[in-house]
């Protein structure tokens, strides 16, 4: 039966062009399947790495807006001193 039905040409061109867009038509979308398993494993690294970068971004926001911080970031760089604080004076000249 099977030698009957290849040896009409016209089914021997059917039969050839089906396994050819079949064979095509996986081929292509493996690749793609493949490809596309690789971008989003490659997203969801990067969305893990910029969570974790946002995390520590609010924990140092949260620490920066904090009052004492801030007192203290102030009396460093300003040389401030709050009311009750005792304030040391150094000379660097020599009494005679």
């Amino acid at each position: 039966m099977i030698q009957k039905y290849l040896l009409n040409t016209t089914n021997v061109i059917l039969l050839c062009s089906l396994g050819l867009f079949v064979s095509l038509g996986l081929r292509g979308g493996f690749i793609s399947f493949l490809e596309s398993r690789k971008i989003e494993q490659s997203m969801n690294e990067e969305i893990l790495e910029i969570s974790l970068k946002s995390e520590s971004i609010k924990k140092k926001l949260e620490y920066v807006n904090d009052p004492k911080y801030i007192e203290k970031k102030i009396k460093d760089q300003f040389n401030f001193v709050a009311d009750g604080d005792l304030v040391f004076i150094f000379s660097d000249k020599s009494e005679e």
